[in-house]
């Protein structure tokens, strides 16, 4: 089924939550407790921002993310990103990385 606009943001919270169990699962972090203590948050809030992503801080993204990993295109979208804007940034990246090493 297609995605729809209407829907956007319980995407952006679906998809959030499901880059946060891959990257658990490839940094052997497999529960909660044990994400919490690598990103240095407490269970309980953790608990809470994973089932409402979109009431976490800035600085609980940059813990949680230290910890995890994620893919920058799973969580811009809870920042209020398009697909545009993420797809520029991308692609101003790609580029700028390539201008460096050449």
């Amino acid at each position: 089924m297609p995605r729809i606009k209407q829907n956007e943001e319980k995407y952006a919270v679906e998809d959030f939550r499901k880059e946060v169990r891959i990257r658990q699962g490839e940094r052997d972090l497999m529960s909660v407790t044990a994400l919490a203590e690598e990103a240095d948050i407490p269970r309980t809030t953790l608990t809470k921002r994973l089932s409402d992503p979109m009431s976490m801080t800035f600085g609980e993204f940059r813990k949680l993310n230290r910890a995890a990993r994620l893919d920058p295109a799973a969580v811009l979208p809870l920042l209020g990103y398009t697909a545009k804007e993420i797809r520029m940034f991308r692609d101003r990246a790609g580029t700028q990385s390539r201008e460096v090493t050449v």
